[in-house]
């Protein structure tokens, strides 16, 4: 079952306007959540960063009450899971559909619309045993401080890095450096401080990002955003990725070359567990 618009339909009934602002032009926002057994973490985060894209791209979402309800609906007519899966929320709003008699960017008409789906997580096997790899795009993500439905530039980075045989793809700004994944947070650790480019540099805020931050400063790690250059991130110690569905993943070699000693640092592995002691005591009462 699916959310769409104001209530609930079989997902494969799920219809949006072929007049949508998010069809269209790409217009819109989304979040990616990871529920664990049922419960979201850390939602209000997520919806906090997609009012902020909202008014980037000049809409009103729909009420903080309306998202919560059409979430919760979701999540129960999705409850038949085995209770040793987690799911993944997906969260989609635009502003609407538009009027193609008008002169483009088109008159915006109707309502803003709003999508809720919930899948089974799934993730490579041995994933946090062995971590992954990356190569470098040059190219970074247009309006990078909006989780944009308009995903093209992310999308080609991975779709890149496939065909390369790696998992994931490091976008890069004109000097070089290292600013995100194509779907991750990255950081490096350098002399046993934790480094990662500063959200200025151009790159999404990531909600495990922040976590990520919080409980390594809370475990008494030094961390320090800044920009990483490509040369930096291949002499670091180990390095990590960051994502609402992978959690804290090592990342163990970058176009070709290892980082470090090429597995899980501890320091990764640390702030893995942290990270799900936090998930655990955040939703334990939820």
């Amino acid at each position: 079952m699916a959310w769409v618009a104001d209530g609930l339909v079989p997902l494969a009934d799920a219809r949006v306007s072929v007049l949508d602002l998010g069809f269209r032009t790409g217009e819109g926002v989304f979040e990616t959540i990871r529920a664990y057994g049922g419960i979201p973490f850390r939602l209000p985060h997520h919806l906090i960063r997609a009012a902020h894209g909202a008014e980037r791209l000049g809409f009103e979402p729909p009420g903080t009450a309306t998202i919560v309800a059409a979430v919760e609906a979701t999540i129960a007519a999705n409850a038949d899971v085995p209770a040793d899966r987690d799911t993944v929320l997906r969260l989609t709003m635009t502003p609407g559909a538009l009027d193609p008699d008008t002169e483009w960017p088109m008159r915006r008409t109707g309502t803003p619309t709003l999508v809720v789906t919930s899948h089974l997580l799934v993730l490579p096997p041995h994933l946090h045993e062995r971590g992954v790899d990356a190569i470098t795009v040059p190219w970074g993500r247009e309006a990078p401080d909006v989780k944009a439905v308009s995903y093209l530039a992310a999308s080609l980075a991975r779709r890149r890095a496939h065909a390369a045989g790696a998992d994931e793809a490091l976008l890069t700004d004109p000097a070089g450096r290292v600013l995100e994944g194509s779907a991750s947070n990255i950081f490096a650790v350098i002399d046993l401080r934790v480094v990662t480019p500063p959200v200025e540099a151009g790159l999404l805020p990531g909600v495990t990002r922040a976590a990520v931050i919080d409980v390594a400063r809370h475990a008494g790690l030094d961390v320090v955003e800044q920009p990483l250059s490509k040369d930096m991130l291949l002499a670091a110690d180990e390095a990590f990725l960051t994502a609402s569905t992978r959690e804290v993943v090592a990342l163990v070699a970058v176009d070709g070359q290892p980082i470090g000693e090429a597995t899980p640092g501890p320091i990764t592995q640390r702030l893995l567990a942290a990270y799900r002691a936090l998930v655990r005591a955040e939703t334990a009462g939820s």
